[in-house]
């Protein structure tokens, strides 16, 4: 007897996006502990790298909701649209806070 329910298999691009993502959030944990003239900087690209990996993982979930959808696999639909309308949501915060950190840095 087999099971119904198989594990997702991960494709390349799934792999490349989680590593981003983990890389991306390690950065910006190392340059919100950092402390030194350099912080703040570092930690505006940091956010910036952040929010422009969730802006391609908000993508990604917006073309994967189009495939479910289109697959009628409607409650697959549904999870991955919260998927990616919380990265999306996310990407806009984390982008509004690199830019204020960009404006505000007067280095000197």
């Amino acid at each position: 007897m087999t099971s119904r329910f198989s594990p997702p298999r991960l494709g390349p691009i799934q792999i490349a996006l989680a590593i981003a993502l983990v890389g991306s959030l390690g950065l910006v944990a190392y340059a919100f502990l950092k402390r030194d003239s350099s912080q703040i900087p570092l930690l505006a690209t940091a956010a910036a790298i952040f929010g422009i990996v969730l802006v391609v993982l908000a993508f990604s979930g917006a073309a994967a909701t189009y495939r479910a959808a289109r697959d009628g696999r409607a409650g697959r639909a549904v999870v991955l649209a919260l998927a990616g309308g919380f990265a999306a949501i996310a990407a806009a915060g984390v982008l509004a806070f690199a830019t204020i950190l960009g404006l505000l840095y007067h280095p000197g």
